[in-house]
């Protein structure tokens, strides 16, 4: 009975070393049950770390592990938000909602069956205003009917009309980076003309003061546009966050018989009596700016000066004044 019994005991022995040496197994949790200390591994896709986001955004990658991943969980750094995001293959993703302003930092986490797990991070920026817009020039009508007591003829009206080139400029400020700014040109409700251009991170802008921009569009109106018509200034900006801004702008007056410009006379009035000392001034205006005026001061009794204005020289004399402004550097 002793002798079976060390027998019994040998043969044992001699299993458990075989299954000791030869498997890549542990005995201890029962053959064929394989012990799992590899970690999973997790990525993120979007957003892209150091990017502007909205309040609300997906946040998505992949994740990978020798057997399965578990479950992924985010945290929000120096917070107690959390969320778990759904897991399906090798990717993962959570939509995000609700956050306010700011720079924040998601740590993300995957867990495999044996409570393995894997960290990576991501950093992004919140940003849930929109851009603000504002036009310089040209001068813009709120409605298309307040160009109806409008002439051509009145120095103070000539402003509101446009001819040949226009060029509508603007700024354009945001707390993040700008994306792009878009016009639009609409004909009664039909859109009638699009532009765009795109503003990345301060590429063909200029910098006013902080995220604050320039930007200009110029318009051939004579082959663009048709004469004589009204048109609406639409603006389309995005930021990064894709956060919009998109209004109507005002009116402008396409008219080509415009193209003039339109002068008057301040100083002295109509008249009035006049010193040597005297000042004569005024103003002169044209959306194309100006290159010279020509001027002339005299009796009347001598009638007008020459028509043909380009051969008045600067030259004074006891009746008569007559000179010329030369603005070809200012272009004003």
């Amino acid at each position: 009975m002793k002798k079976n019994f060390i027998l019994f005991l040998t043969i044992g022995v001699i299993i458990f070393l075989l299954l000791t040496i030869t498997c890549d197994q542990n005995p201890f949790f029962g053959v064929g049950e394989e012990v799992d200390t590899q970690d999973p591994s997790i990525n993120v896709t979007l957003p892209i770390s150091g990017s502007y986001v909205k309040g609300s955004f997906l946040l998505n990658g992949s994740c990978k592990d020798n057997d399965k991943v578990k479950s992924v969980k985010i945290y929000l750094k120096d917070t107690s938000l959390s969320w778990s995001a759904s897991v399906s293959g090798s990717t993962w993703e959570k939509n995000i909602t609700g956050l306010d302003n700011g720079e924040k930092t998601f740590q993300i986490y995957a867990y495999d069956e044996k409570g393995n797990d894997a960290y990576t991070q991501v950093y992004v920026v919140v940003d849930t205003n929109s851009p603000t817009v504002t036009i310089i020039s040209p001068s813009l009508k709120a409605n298309a009917n307040d160009f109806n007591d409008l002439s051509t003829d009145v120095f103070e009206d000539i402003q509101y009309f446009s001819n040949d080139t226009i060029s509508i400029r603007g700024e354009i400020s945001d707390e993040g980076p700008i994306e792009s700014v878009k016009l639009q040109l609409y004909e009664s409700e039909t859109l009638s003309i699009e532009y765009q251009n795109i503003l990345l991170r301060g590429e063909s802008t200029t910098d006013v003061e902080g995220n604050t921009k320039s930007w200009t569009f110029n318009i051939n109106s004579v082959a663009d546009l048709t004469d004589n018509k009204k048109y609406r200034i639409n603006i389309v900006a995005k930021d990064e966050a894709e956060n919009e801004f998109s209004q109507a702008m005002g009116y402008i007056y396409v008219l080509q018989d415009s193209d003039t410009p339109k002068a008057n006379i301040s100083t002295p009035e109509e008249s009035s009596m006049i010193y040597p000392q005297s000042v004569a001034s005024g103003t002169c205006f044209d959306d194309d700016g100006l290159d010279k005026i020509y001027w002339y001061v005299g009796l009347t009794t001598l009638g007008d000066p020459t028509d043909d204005y380009l051969q008045w020289v600067d030259c004074t004399a006891d009746q008569y004044a007559i000179g010329t402004i030369d603005l070809s550097s200012d272009n004003p």
